[in-house]
């Protein structure tokens, strides 16, 4: 048997405190054989041309040290850490092409080198899988409301993405057996004052969002999923443990 954990779009510093403390735990009790990082672990948001916002140059590096420690600290509960890079992540690379190319060849100022993480298998660039016994892991190409549909379609094979920040799952039966595709919440704050900015529409709006990750187990070539709805920083566990 072998267990993964995947979660995903926690957007430093607007994730959940709250629910990160509680997936860690967890992670922690379980000791997984890989944890996925979907992407958007960062916002980046005074990166991105589409937010225009401003921020002072040293709330990088304390967006860095946040997720470092994070990292770090779920590399310790884990056999193997995979980070995914998503469009988010995909900020930092677009911003140091743009303003400073040459950069880009030198050691020590992409984001894995920043992060410096000892064991960390970063998949790059945005877009790129991970697969695992022929199911995929990605960030996600898409936010519809059919988003899972259109990345099974795609993909043409079960798998798991975050990027939409709602859970959703797709299925489908052909010639080659059964295939399903999960979305999975993040763990970034769905409301409230420090949710990501871009998506705010009030601090009080509600959004389609929810919180959460995913347990996948594997054996002998089969696999289940277990999408868990965190709910005010708690769940229960595939195995009936509250946290």
């Amino acid at each position: 048997m072998e267990t993964v954990v995947f979660l995903a779009d926690l957007q430093i510093p607007h994730h959940d405190i709250a629910a990160v403390e509680v997936v860690c735990e967890y992670i922690a009790n379980v000791e997984p054989d890989i944890v996925v990082v979907g992407g958007d672990l960062f916002d980046f948001s005074y990166l991105s041309h589409f937010t225009h916002r401003q921020a002072a140059p040293e709330q990088l590096f304390v967006d860095l040290a946040e997720g470092r420690a994070l990292l770090q600290r779920l590399s310790a509960s884990c056999r193997r850490l995979v980070y995914i890079e998503g469009n988010h992540e995909e900020r930092l690379r677009k911003y140091t092409m743009a303003n400073a190319p040459m950069l880009t060849d030198i050691a020590g100022v992409m984001l894995p080198d920043l992060l410096k993480v000892q064991g960390m298998e970063y998949i790059a660039p945005y877009g790129e899988a991970f697969i695992h016994r022929s199911f995929v892991f990605k960030h996600g190409d898409y936010v519809t409301r059919y988003a899972a549909h259109a990345e099974l379609a795609l993909e043409g094979s079960s798998g798991m993405s975050g990027h939409t920040h709602r859970f959703q799952t797709a299925m489908k039966t052909d010639r080659g057996g059964a295939h399903a595709w999960y979305s999975i919440g993040c763990m970034c704050n769905i409301k409230g004052a420090n949710a990501p900015p871009g998506y705010r529409n009030g601090a009080g709006a509600v959004r389609d969002w929810q919180q959460g990750f995913a347990v996948i187990k594997f054996y002998e070539g089969r696999y289940n999923a277990y999408p868990i709805v965190i709910t005010d920083g708690r769940f229960v566990s595939p195995k009936g443990g509250q946290y």
